[in-house]
């Protein structure tokens, strides 16, 4: 079985992964004990050691992660499951299988008939696994047609619509009465803050911020015509931000499906306008990026500010001098691993990467390659991983790093 591709397990990450931008991953200590636990899994599944991935996996799948992150409890489960199946723990994988269905509402048909599952497809217990996921199926979308044919304004005409939000999550934020906002729009914003905030006083330098903000992202990914309102919502702290949603964020939080980011807005700090509503944007107009490099460093290069000039080519070639340059295929492959040990090297470095290929090739490659991924690049450019790499450490060494540049400054990330 693929699981990434079965599963749809990359658009779990995509929603885990989202937020964090500008600040030290040891912030999500839920995030990444489920993250090493997932691993672990995988990497059993991968070696056929289908019983340990199997513990693995329902350990994963039971931890608490920070609650401004959305785990699909149902589809792990259900992963669970496969392995145990595998391994011909049949009580084991009814049981998670079980869970996936009638506690987290898994509804994904499709995956009981992967043939995983034929060792323990029969019997009562099985039928009414099926029957309560197939429930499951028929309700999700029967709530996806209603919000489909109540969210397509087919006389829009250019204008801006700002669509429901649909996770359960942001719905709560957006309706609860111990923190309550008030709002302006502004182009494609919806600007949401408290009256009584640094925000509030600052309302015109929000306004430009996020309107170039917006120029920079539709210019980057190619594409005149973008529709879809964005909501911002401005916390008076960080503290705050952590009170609602677990996660101490201090560059900003985005959920690209709703259009919605979150940031603390206070005195003394730059605000990630540009990281954030990139990724809102990117993946909106470009979809689904095929790896974390692609998307990360596509919203760092987007920004492209980090305390000295030109720092994005300036700080890969100090790298590439220092002999801490990570590889090509690294990124590619385990950029979340990397990123759990230090994420400002892993953002950085990947949107040097996305720069070069970008810059050189155009918007139209890089366009092709967000979405087929690296196993294509010699298709789509011309060129292996390993010809990228040594082209790429090439124009690195043409490049000066500023005399007073110290690894040191970038140590708390790009501020």
């Amino acid at each position: 079985m693929n699981r990434t591709a079965f599963f749809v397990f990359w658009n779990i990450f995509i929603l885990l992964l989202c937020p964090w931008h500008g600040h030290a991953q040891s912030g999500f200590p839920g995030y990444n004990e489920f993250s090493r636990l997932y691993n672990k899994g995988d990497s059993c599944y991968t070696a056929g050691n289908y019983r340990m991935a199997g513990e693995f996996f329902f350990q994963a799948s039971s931890v608490e992660v920070e609650k401004g992150i959305e785990l699909s409890r149902g589809d792990m489960f259900c992963l669970t499951s496969v392995a145990f199946a595998l391994a011909g723990e049949k009580e084991r994988a009814y049981e998670c299988l079980w869970k996936a269905a009638f506690e987290h509402g898994f509804s994904n048909l499709e995956a009981l008939s992967d043939s995983s599952f034929s060792a323990i497809r029969q019997g009562t217990e099985w039928n009414k696994i099926e029957e309560t996921v197939r429930d499951n199926h028929q309700r999700e979308i029967a709530r996806q047609e209603v919000f489909l044919k109540r969210t397509t304004f087919k006389n829009a005409s250019g204008e801006v619509i700002f669509y429901p939000v649909r996770s359960g999550y942001l719905q709560q934020i957006f309706n609860r009465d111990s923190l309550t906002f008030i709002s302006v729009n502004h182009g494609n914003f919806r600007l949401y803050f408290s009256a009584d905030s640094y925000a509030a006083n600052h309302l015109q330098e929000i306004k430009n911020q996020v309107e170039y903000a917006f120029y920079k992202a539709i210019t980057v990914l190619d594409t005149n015509v973008y529709d879809k309102g964005i909501s911002l919502v401005f916390f008076n702290s960080p503290e705050e931000l952590k009170s609602v949603t677990g996660i101490r964020a201090l560059g900003g939080i985005s959920y690209p499906e709703d259009h919605v980011a979150f940031f603390p807005y206070t005195q003394g700090r730059r605000f990630q306008f540009n990281h954030e509503i990139f990724h809102i944007v990117s993946l909106n107009v470009w979809g689904t990026p095929s790896c974390r490099l692609l998307m990360e460093g596509s919203a760092v290069y987007a920004d492209n500010q980090c305390h000295i000039e030109n720092p994005i080519p300036a700080i890969n070639a100090y790298y590439l001098r220092q002999n801490l340059l990570l590889p090509v295929d690294s990124l590619v492959n385990h950029f979340d691993l990397l990123a759990q040990k230090n994420d400002v090297t892993a953002y950085l470095q990947s949107a040097g990467i996305f720069k070069f290929l970008y810059e050189k090739y155009g918007p139209e490659k890089m366009k092709a390659l967000w979405t087929s991924g690296f196993g294509t690049i010699q298709y789509l450019y011309g060129i292996t991983l390993d010809r990228l790499e040594a082209d790429y450490r090439e124009y690195l060494k043409q490049i000066p790093v500023p005399a007073g540049f110290r690894e040191s400054m970038i140590q708390k990330g790009c501020g």
